[in-house]
C-alpha cells in the first residue's frame, strides 16, 4: 500500500510559489520571481496606476483650456505626458486585479482620447483648417476600442461647448456662427454615422467602456447624446436663417 509523502507533497507546491514563470524577457528567456514578491509589485502598482489615471485626467482638463486659448504649446505638452502616461499605465503588472486596472485604463483611455480629437477637431470647426492627413489609432495611443470610440463620443461634445464659448467671447456676427455651426455639424454628423453604421450592431457588453457606467455613459447613449447635440445646432442654423434673416443681408 502505497503512502502519501505529504512533506513532499508540500514541498513541490512550495517550489512552485516560491519559483514560478512570471513571463519572458525580451530575449524570450523566462522570468522566475516568487509569489511573495509578485504580491508586493501588484500591492506597489494600485496607487501608482491611480497616480497615473488621475494625470491623464488633470491634462485632459488642461488642455481642452490650451485649444480654447490657442496655446499649442500646451495642447503638445498635455499630449506628449498623457501619452507616456497611458504606455506606463497599460503595461502596469496588475494581473491579479485585471477588473482594477481595466477601470483605471478606461478612464485613462477615453480622457485621453477626447483630448486627442479635440486638438485634432477644433481648428477643423473653428478656423477652417484641413483635415488632418491621418488620426492616431488606438494601439499608437495605448488605448483599446471601446475606450477609443468613448472618448470620440465625448470629444463631440467639447468641441460642442468651446464652439459655443467661442461665439460668445469673440461676439462673432450671424453669418459666421451660420458657418461655424454648419462645419461642426457637418464634422459631428460624420462621426456619428460612421459610429452608427460600423457599431451600433455589436453587443453592448462588448462595445461598452464599462460594464459598470449608466445608460447614457453607454456607447447607444453617447451616440443618442452625439444625435442630439447635432439637432440643436440645426435648431440654431433654423433660428439664424428663419428668424434672422437679417444675417443674410451684410448688415450685422
Amino acid at each position: 500500500m502505497n503512502t502519501l509523502n505529504t512533506g513532499m507533497l508540500r514541498e513541490k507546491l512550495q517550489t512552485v510559489f516560491n519559483d514560478y514563470c512570471d513571463g519572458f524577457d525580451d530575449a524570450g528567456k523566462k522570468i522566475h520571481r516568487s509569489f511573495r514578491e509578485k504580491c508586493r509589485i501588484q500591492q506597489k502598482n494600485q496607487p501608482e496606476a491611480h497616480r497615473l489615471k488621475n494625470a491623464i485626467v488633470e491634462l485632459s482638463k488642461i488642455s481642452i483650456e490650451a485649444v480654447r486659448s490657442g496655446d499649442k504649446k500646451m495642447t503638445e505638452y498635455c499630449f506628449s505626458q498623457s501619452l507616456e502616461s497611458m504606455k506606463q499605465l497599460v503595461n502596469l503588472d496588475l494581473d491579479f486585479l485585471p477588473g482594477f486596472k481595466s477601470d483605471r485604463c478606461g478612464e485613462a483611455g477615453q480622457e485621453f482620447t477626447e483630448m486627442v480629437y479635440v486638438i485634432l477637431l477644433y481648428p477643423v470647426v473653428i478656423n477652417n483648417e484641413d483635415l488632418p492627413e491621418k488620426f492616431p489609432d488606438p494601439f499608437e495611443l495605448f488605448v483599446n476600442i471601446p475606450e477609443y470610440l468613448a472618448g470620440i463620443q465625448d470629444a463631440i461634445g467639447e468641441v460642442g461647448k468651446l464652439l459655443d464659448d467661442f461665439i460668445l467671447d469673440q461676439k462673432v456676427g450671424f453669418s459666421q456662427e451660420y458657418e461655424l455651426k454648419e462645419r461642426f455639424i457637418a464634422a459631428a454628423t460624420a462621426i456619428y454615422d460612421t459610429m452608427f453604421h460600423e457599431f451600433v450592431g455589436i453587443p453592448q457588453s462588448i462595445i461598452n467602456n464599462s460594464s459598470y457606467r449608466e445608460y447614457r455613459q453607454s456607447f447607444q447613449g453617447r451616440l443618442g447624446g452625439m444625435r442630439n447635440i447635432i439637432e440643436r445646432k440645426k435648431q440654431d442654423l433654423l433660428q439664424i436663417r428663419y428668424h434672422l434673416p437679417e444675417a443674410y443681408k451684410g448688415d450685422e
